[in-house]
């Protein structure tokens, strides 16, 4: 079955001439999106830079919006370096902006105000792979398995939630994420699916509760009530789309579909999904769609 995603808005850039390193979506569903000159992008994209350099830089400058679903600057931002960098909005008019690696001791998380100047700075642990923040001011950060294994003591865990501060108030327990694949947040708890064996991991008021899982491979997931959506998987499964519900201790499956564009395009290959409560939000480089779970049959 096809499962075609609705256009919600064009992504557009607000300065003529960006172009988009990277994309998230807010506490409040909102498309949060980091812009750059092009002439920057091979230096900040996670697709054409390469990682671990301990080598000083300039600094670079950002600007970041959010989309709801038109455009609003949130704000401009003139001294970032940072290694793969994602934003991410807090309250107050706060922006969060995250690289994914770490270069030598120089944090990789830095909170600037509404007029971009610097307000805190942190380290998050190397190997990100997903953050997502809440309204309260909350940062949950899922690592992959560079971080995991890596000698980064916080991201070891695959799994960890920040305070407002930007320091760990929960991790996940035991070591038994090689490689967090997939993460969803809402503001009351956190939903994963994670390699090996990619169980659908609950976290709600700090207790984990895991349901077993035959689908493998997966990027991306959605979940309303006990019904949940699984995208992704290997090779030919890279669209696909799962959908089940949490039956006892495992997830059963009623139904596989392939996420497409409207009228059946298939997915870009650079599309980005991500999974924020019962919504699938697929990002193109000038386009935002949306697919709400509760709408497959």
């Amino acid at each position: 079955m096809i499962a075609e995603v609705a256009h919600h808005a064009p992504v557009e850039p607000v300065v003529d001439g960006d172009v988009m390193v990277s994309a998230t979506v807010g506490p409040q569903g909102e498309l949060v999106v980091l812009w750059c000159d092009p002439a920057l992008l091979s230096v900040l994209s996670s697709r054409q830079r390469k990682p671990g350099s301990t080598k000083a830089r300039r600094t670079h400058k950002v600007r970041v919006t959010a989309h709801h679903p038109d455009p609003v600057v949130l704000t401009e931002i003139s001294d970032i370096d940072l290694d793969f960098p994602t934003a991410h909005p807090l309250p107050d008019g706060e922006v969060l902006l995250v690289g994914a690696r770490v270069r030598g001791s120089a944090p990789n998380a830095v909170v600037y105000d509404s007029e971009g100047r610097v307000v805190r700075r942190a380290d998050l642990g190397d190997g990100i792979e997903h953050v997502y923040t809440t309204a309260g001011g909350d940062v949950w950060v899922a690592y992959f398995d560079q971080g995991i294994f890596g000698r980064s003591e916080v991201a070891a865990h695959g799994l960890v939630r920040f305070g407002p501060d930007l320091r760990p108030v929960w991790r996940f327990p035991g070591w038994v994420i090689a490689d967090c694949y997939a993460l969803n947040v809402t503001e009351r708890e956190a939903w994963t699916c994670y390699y090996t064996e990619f169980p659908v991991v609950r976290v709600r008021d700090g207790k984990v509760t895991r349901w077993d899982n035959d689908i493998t491979g997966v990027r991306a997931l959605a979940v309303v009530g006990r019904r949940v959506g699984l995208f992704g998987g290997y090779e030919e499964d890279r669209d696909r789309l799962v959908v089940g519900w949490l039956d006892g201790d495992r997830l059963r499956v009623t139904a596989h579909h392939r996420l497409t564009l409207p009228g059946g395009e298939q997915l870009p290959a650079d599309a980005g999904v991500i999974g924020r409560g019962g919504e699938l939000h697929v990002v193109t480089a000038d386009a935002w769609y949306r697919l709400d779970l509760a709408s497959l049959a």
